[in-house]
């Protein structure tokens, strides 16, 4: 996109004022004078080109709404030329939890202004329609945000009326794991004293206490379904809700979600022939294989955390006024910004983690995630080794598996790829194994290495130098905090009828609707 610059439009605007003005008074002369002028006039166009256009889809009807605000004021403070880097931000508010600005609620776009000087909340970008959203400047209108087709639309607007060399999205609010909600009150494979004992610590995986500040992580979201058997204890499938999935952008009007599959399938509909430049996920559980996976049609690059993240979220002011410094507007820099920020913002928190991904190697890492974890699977056949690696993953007192999870009951249980792999790797090579099987554990161990090399451009953990930024889901946490032996049906394979690819596609992983040999199967779903 280019532009002609202002003194240029200023100069010409005013004499067409002028020259109109002379008509009215009957200066003839003059009049045809200017216009020898302006026919003459050899307008040289000075251009500045629109590198990125990004949108901020701000999900804030919820407890986010006063960090929503706080946000955006942000990105006001911020050096941003944007004339060269356009944002759109989508906000919605709720009537419920902040007053400022008006106290204006429902649902506003905004081009972003930069330049703001102070720090009072009353925003200074410039509010704008969209058709495609039947949004008007000044009207009252409330969208759902956590629907696909507004996130479709609104991307869809974003290209047409913003054209620019790149395109980016960035997530912002709560997103939720996969969660059972309240009704999860079932045992799990050990008992609260067996994993105090094992020196598990019930709240350890969050960056605040509960009287620290709020995480990005959301309320519960609709619970799974309970039809499979667990080996330690049984629950009945009417103590559990249905339909568990993994979610963004929850709405509290509408007490509603919009699920990873539907994003998805946004972005696919907005881009048709093309790809996303740049997605980022200022929110909790934003960096999983889950999530990368599902998203490698339609995004080039990625950042986000595996693990929680609070309220407070990203720096805005710190993130696009280091954009704007470099020479280099790329996908890769923008995301190496986003790693900056975050290290900065979060360095003397615990528990905190970024990664910046290229997801042209989602597939790879996949395939050799699977793959290992089928292996591994294979190897699990009898209930000590079962034992043992839930110790490696989650409950010895010396697991040195990353995880990241609230640590209270229903909490979603994520676990770090690259630990938990490099964990079982150590494991399989000390049991009393053919010398053929720890070759093929330590071969597959390599390709996933190699994989993480390749996908993770750059991470970063506040506590741990164990971790690549990559997470994968595990579990949830039953009463007692517990890990829970039943799984989301869209987690389950051939469970639901829709179900994000990895899912779907997995053979060594995810367990089956009927009894199957993959590793979650052989860790909750078998008798030994």
């Amino acid at each position: 996109m280019h532009y002609i610059k202002k003194n240029l439009f200023f100069t010409i605007s005013f004499l067409l004022i002028c020259n109109s003005c002379y008509r009215q008074v009957g200066y003839i002369q003059i009049e045809e004078e200017n216009e020898a002028v302006l026919e003459d006039l050899e307008i040289e166009e000075v251009v500045v080109e629109r590198k990125w256009t990004l949108l901020i889809y701000m999900a804030a009807d919820n407890n986010l709404e006063t960090a929503a605000l706080e946000d955006f004021c942000e990105m006001e403070l911020s050096s941003l030329n944007t004339d060269e880097v356009t944002v759109l931000v989508l906000l919605d508010r709720s009537a419920l939890y902040d007053t400022s600005n008006s106290n204006w609620s429902g649902t506003r776009l905004y081009c972003l202004n930069t330049g703001r000087t102070d720090s009072a909340q009353e925003l200074i970008s410039e509010e704008i329609d969209c058709p495609l959203l039947a949004l008007e400047k000044g009207s009252c209108v409330k969208l759902t945000l956590s629907s696909g087709a507004v996130l479709s639309h609104a991307l869809t607007f974003m290209r047409a009326e913003y054209p620019a060399d790149n395109y980016g999205l960035i997530m912002w609010g709560h997103g939720t794991g996969w969660r059972y909600g309240e009704s999860l009150s079932c045992g799990g494979l050990a008992s609260s004293a067996e994993l105090a004992s094992r020196g598990v610590d019930a709240s350890r995986g969050g960056l605040a206490s509960s009287t620290e500040n709020a995480t990005r992580s959301g309320p519960a979201s609709r619970a799974g379904d309970a039809s499979r058997t667990e080996p330690a204890a049984s629950c009945p499938e009417s103590t559990l809700l249905s339909q568990s999935y993994k979610a963004f952008a929850f709405d509290d009007t509408s007490q509603t979600s919009m699920s990873l599959r539907e994003l998805a399938l946004a972005i696919k509909n907005s881009t048709k022939n093309g790809k996303l430049d740049f997605v980022g996920f200022d929110t909790c559980f934003g960096s999983e294989l889950e999530i990368i996976y599902e998203l490698r049609d339609c995004v080039k690059y990625l950042a986000g955390s595996e693990g929680l993240l609070l309220s407070s979220g990203w720096n805005y002011t710190e993130l696009f006024s280091s954009f704007q410094e470099k020479s280099s507007k790329t996908a890769e820099t923008l995301s190496s910004c986003v790693i900056s920020q975050f290290k900065n913002q979060f360095q003397k928190k615990t528990r905190a983690s970024v990664a910046a991904l290229d997801v042209a190697y989602a597939e790879e890492l996949f395939k050799a995630f699977d793959s290992f974890m089928l292996c591994a699977a294979d190897k699990i056949n009898n209930r000590e080794i079962r034992d043992k690696v839930i110790g490696k993953l989650y409950s010895d007192q010396d697991c040195t598996t990353e995880r990241f999870c609230y640590g209270t009951e229903s909490s979603d249980v994520y676990l770090d790829l690259f630990s938990a792999v490099e964990n079982l790797r150590e494991l399989f090579s000390e049991e009393d194994l053919e010398e053929e099987e720890k070759c093929e554990i330590q071969s597959l161990y390599s390709v996933i290495k190699n994989a993480l090399e390749n996908c993770v451009m750059d991470s970063w953990c506040s506590d741990s130098q164990n971790t690549r930024g990559i997470g994968f889901y595990f579990t949830s946490l039953g009463s007692g905090a517990l890990l829970s032996a039943i799984h989301p049906s869209e987690y389950i394979k051939y469970k639901s009828l829709e179900q994000i690819d990895f899912v779907t596609d997995s053979n060594g992983y995810v367990p089956c609707e009927q009894s199957g040999n993959s590793f979650l199967d052989k860790i909750f779903y078998t008798s030994f």
